[in-house]
């Protein structure tokens, strides 16, 4: 195991801002680095995008620190990053859906208590030809079908992103962080309260979207579109999340299917196999990735 001095070194040698420190008190306008990624693009404002100096995959801050606490993880306390009602169906919604594994909404709880933010990747999961999971551009997103045919679950498929360090975890979006997403995304003023919650049709690649080509669309095109300079967010796959409604798993964001689509809003499919995964192909994952604390 890593010394605290040797893990400094190494850190310093690839020019990046993280170094642990007990009494550190950090902030979102200064966001802290995954180990191995360098600042690429954009500010805490506007979406602030680090790239990973070995595969090419880069993830995007969401400032949690900046925001209200309008939202709630037990449908009583008000917190930064926690569930919204954006539909304000709060009570059907509080009730149908609930992460998973609580312990890892929990984990990201902690890490954002800590660091004042988390990261989400700017793109889709995706595998490069040599089967290592990235997030970049240009790549054909892994289905969650394509993900049962290697008999690998998203949960899995996830603990190999980017070969990250033991003190980085990451996995599928809890509903709290993607509704802190959306929060933030609102709050900073990078889109509408109307273009994240009632339509994004032309925020990215929906059936009736300007331009739309009707198909889905690999990482980075330009008819995916960037919201807070993350890729996809509305239409081309649907993003499967970290939360169930029963038996059934919970995605966001439409797909290019949908006459117009919603960022913000739910829905439920299942996705086991011989039932969901033979019908299933428009949706897909990214992930959620911070530091433990």
């Amino acid at each position: 195991m890593e010394s605290r001095n040797q893990n400094q070194n190494r850190t310093a040698l690839n020019n990046v801002p993280y170094i642990w420190s007990p009494k550190k008190v950090y902030s979102w306008k200064e966001p802290i680095h995954l180990p191995g990624c360098q600042h690429s693009l954009g500010t805490p404002e506007t979406g602030y995008v680090i790239q990973n100096q070995y595969t090419g995959s880069e993830y995007v801050a969401v400032p949690v620190e900046c925001l209200p606490k309008n939202g709630t993880i037990d449908g009583t306390t008000h917190v930064k990053y926690g569930r919204r009602y954006f539909r304000q169906t709060w009570w059907t919604e509080l009730l149908a859906t609930k992460s998973y594994n609580n312990w890892v909404n929990k984990a990201v709880f902690r890490s954002v208590h800590k660091y004042k933010i988390f990261y989400i990747s700017r793109y889709m999961a995706a595998k490069d030809n040599t089967g290592k999971v990235v997030f970049t551009k240009g790549l054909m997103p892994c289905t969650i079908k394509e993900m049962y045919e290697m008999r690998m679950r998203p949960e899995h498929f996830l603990k190999e992103v980017d070969k990250m360090p033991k003190e980085v975890y990451s996995c599928l979006p809890p509903g709290e962080a993607y509704d802190t997403l959306c929060e933030a995304i609102i709050h900073l003023k990078a889109q509408t309260y109307k273009e994240i919650v009632r339509d994004s049709t032309n925020l990215g690649n929906y059936w009736k979207s300007p331009n739309s080509p009707h198909k889905l669309m690999p990482n980075g095109s330009k008819e995916n579109g960037y919201v807070f300079n993350i890729n996809g967010l509305a239409g081309n796959f649907g993003e499967l999340t970290n939360e169930r409604s029963g038996n059934f798993y919970v995605w966001r964001g439409n797909n290019f299917g949908w006459g117009g689509g919603i960022i913000a809003d739910r829905f439920t499919t299942l996705y086991e196999p011989g039932d969901y995964v033979d019908q299933r192909k428009e949706v897909a994952c990214r992930a959620v990735v911070c530091l433990k604390a």
